[in-house]
């Protein structure tokens, strides 16, 4: 079976299919592949919602935060997009996020983060 569509997301939410934490963050996973500032804002928001009943929700928050910046060519807060020539960099990062705020997103600190970007994942 076919991984959902950002197609396929849109008319789930339109009817109302979207009413679980489990399907909120479902479908924002899907919508963050989008680079279209609207569906990024709706993976975000949706995110946000499911946040208190869905724990892998959170990462999900920062990343669409972190998108939506790329997208408007802003540095991101977190550290979880890659730069856009993707020779294992990311995308500049506003340095005054510490570790401990990524932390609270459940994201890992910086300097992981920078690893997995160059290829050093476990």
């Amino acid at each position: 079976m076919n991984p959902p569509s950002i197609d396929d997301v849109l008319q789930r939410r339109a009817a109302g299919g979207l009413g679980t934490a489990a399907e909120q963050a479902a479908a924002a996973a899907v919508l963050l592949a989008s680079a279209d500032p609207a569906m990024v804002q709706l993976a975000h928001d949706l995110a946000l919602q499911a946040m208190a009943r869905e724990p892998a929700a959170r990462a999900l928050a920062a990343t669409a935060f972190d998108r939506l910046r790329r997208l408007r060519g802003e540095p991101q807060k977190f550290g979880t997009q890659l730069a856009a020539d993707g020779k294992g960099e990311l995308w500049p990062v506003d340095e005054h996020t510490t570790d401990s705020e990524r932390a609270k997103w459940g994201l890992p600190p910086l300097a992981e983060l920078r690893r997995r970007a160059a290829g050093g994942r476990p």
